[in-house]
């Protein structure tokens, strides 16, 4: 899978919660900077904030022992990297 921005960035898009959806490598590229109506394609599900995340325990423990976390995660866990 990969990340792709339902508005693109090149059109104001943000990387957040209900802007980034995954999909497959070939989909990615054939979107490409286009908005998802513009590629001739459809979102199966809106993107939404997650209320929980997978396999995170305690986000609150992560924030105490922060050299835990991996960069990577940092951003989605409103730590910033």
């Amino acid at each position: 899978f990969t990340l792709d921005h339902v508005l693109p960035r090149k059109h104001g898009g943000t990387t957040v919660w209900t802007n980034v959806v995954t999909c497959c490598y070939l989909c990615n590229q054939r979107k490409g900077d286009k908005t998802v109506a513009g590629a001739g394609m459809r979102l199966l599900r809106q993107p939404v904030k997650p209320t929980s995340l997978p396999y995170v325990a305690e986000v609150e423990n992560y924030k105490e022992y922060p050299s835990t976390i991996p960069e990577s995660w940092k951003f989605w866990l409103g730590m910033e990297a």
